[in-house]
């Protein structure tokens, strides 16, 4: 399948409450019950770096031609210490010591490595986690796979200096390669000996000479507030499929 990347993700339980109001039937007396709730907290990183080379290569079945590759990407980039302050969560409820990383892509049985990332001196890989999927032969979209890491140990969730992390990807896939830019600083540089790119989505690379002789060398620079999305969620983790951008490895077609 084609790969779309969206992630890396931090994601932080944390506790909300609710009041309920009891009645005793034959008393009549009210009582309050607290019922405690976990929510999820999602995080998107202050900057993201992506690094990949894709050299295609064209598969053949009948009269039908289609784009393969094997891609290796680099990951690279930090968070900033979390921000709690919209949902007025106290310091007790945020369960730091249930923090871990999600990243979610379309294409989990190309995957040619096992996935880490690391921060610090520490590795954490990253595992499958099954999602139900709501699609039907109406519903043509995309659909994403998650994988998740264990808890992440203390030490790497100091975040006052601005915690960095790399990923080291081997992905194979077909036809396009594309990412969500989740970073509130986000580049994407994609090298390709491929010479019939079509550059697609919500972004366009930067660079005037991308186009070379050997291929492309295409980078991309999306910034916070050039996409309509925030830097982090509650609750629910949002689709944001329709804010990828990436390239498309087309096959040219002759007379």
């Amino acid at each position: 399948n084609e790969v779309l990347l969206y992630g890396p993700i931090l994601k932080v339980p944390y506790k909300t409450y609710t009041e309920k109001l009891l009645t005793n039937s034959e008393t009549k007396k009210v009582t309050k019950e607290t019922i405690e709730h976990t929510n999820y907290a999602y995080f998107f990183p202050e900057k993201l770096d992506i690094e990949s080379e894709i050299n295609p290569e064209v598969k053949q079945r009948g009269i039908y031609k289609t784009s393969v590759y094997k891609s290796k990407i680099e990951l690279n980039g930090s968070y900033s210490k979390p921000n709690f302050n919209s949902i007025e969560a106290n310091d007790k409820d945020i369960l730091w010591e249930k923090a871990t990383v999600i990243i979610r892509t379309s294409n989990l049985k190309g995957i040619n490595n096992q996935v880490e990332i690391k921060f610090n001196n520490n590795k954490y890989s990253f595992v499958p986690k099954y999602e139900q999927q709501e699609q039907n032969m109406y519903n043509k979209k995309l659909s994403l796979h998650k994988l998740e890491t264990d808890y992440l140990k203390k030490e790497d969730l100091v975040f006052e200096k601005g915690q960095t992390f790399s990923i080291n990807l081997t992905i194979s896939g077909s036809e396009q390669f594309s990412i969500i830019p989740i970073g509130k600083d986000t580049d994407l540089n994609v090298k390709s000996n491929w010479k019939t790119a079509n550059f697609i989505g919500e972004f366009l690379p930067l660079n005037s000479d991308k186009i070379t002789d050997e291929g492309f060398n295409a980078k991309w620079k999306v910034l916070h507030i050039n996409r309509p999305f925030s830097q982090e969620y509650f609750e629910y983790l949002p689709d944001l499929n329709e804010y990828a951008f990436g390239v498309n490895f087309k096959i040219p077609v002759d007379e």
